[in-house]
């Protein structure tokens, strides 16, 4: 298959290697580009500190990290953990793969939680930690920011029936990424289009516009990757592609 991956460039060559060895190829259509947001990290005291994006970790200051390394990080995936570790945080856990298997599975000591956070985001987390007596400092570190266009060339793949599939990984990516084909004249060529979702969520706006959708077998690369393959939940839309 040729498919589209719409995550921004700092994550997407991964994804375009694990669909190579796949046997798919991918073409990169970021639909949002990461940028810093520069913010003072508060001195605390923290009983533990959150992330459920590995781009929380890309611009914290050393001087920040050396201060936090040594509390609790709980991170949501194995990815996310695995940059916390690479900017020098000593105890890096992975107790989820989403928000609500990381509310689940959050054990840290009595005391406020730091969360290390992105700018568009949804409020679960910090509504299910205070939910719980938690207190919660949410600190802006990145932004998924936007882009104003698709790539000419995704856009003339799309519109020579060159893409067997997208792959969607938020709601808020899913809408931009529609309306961005529709901007660019190429909102015809979807319902030929399988549209792997990491979740319910994310394949909302799909649904709504009236295409077909494929959930994640689990929330994450390999899940939407055994979707691409032909596993995985379908919401019934205009058409369900091969």
């Amino acid at each position: 298959m040729r498919v589209l991956v719409t995550r921004p460039l700092r994550d997407a060559g991964r994804t375009a290697a694990a669909l190579a060895a796949a046997g798919h190829e991918a073409m990169l259509a970021p639909v949002t580009r990461i940028e810093a947001v520069s913010t003072e990290i508060p001195q605390g005291p923290f009983a533990a500190v959150i992330a459920t994006s590995a781009h929380a970790f890309e611009f914290l200051k050393a001087a920040d990290v050396a201060r936090l390394r040594d509390i609790p990080v709980f991170c949501a995936g194995a990815r996310t953990a695995e940059a916390a570790r690479a900017s020098g945080f000593a105890d890096a856990r992975v107790p989820a793969a989403d928000v609500a298997a990381l509310l689940a599975g959050f054990d840290a000591p009595p005391g406020a939680v730091l969360y290390l956070a992105g700018r568009d985001r949804k409020p679960a987390l910090e509504d299910g930690l205070r939910a719980n007596g938690r207190p919660v400092e949410a600190v802006i570190v990145y932004a998924a920011a936007a882009v104003n266009a698709l790539p000419q060339s995704a856009l003339a793949a799309l519109r020579a029936g060159q893409i067997d599939a997208v792959l969607h990984y938020s709601r808020r990516s899913a809408e931009l990424f529609l309306a961005l084909a529709h901007a660019g004249s190429a909102e015809g060529a979807l319902t030929g289009v399988a549209h792997v979702c990491i979740s319910e969520d994310a394949a909302a706006p799909v649904v709504e516009a009236g295409l077909s959708a494929r959930m994640a077998v689990t929330p994450d690369g390999a899940g939407m990757l055994a979707a691409l393959n032909g596993g995985g939940s379908r919401f019934q839309g205009s058409s369900d592609p091969a």
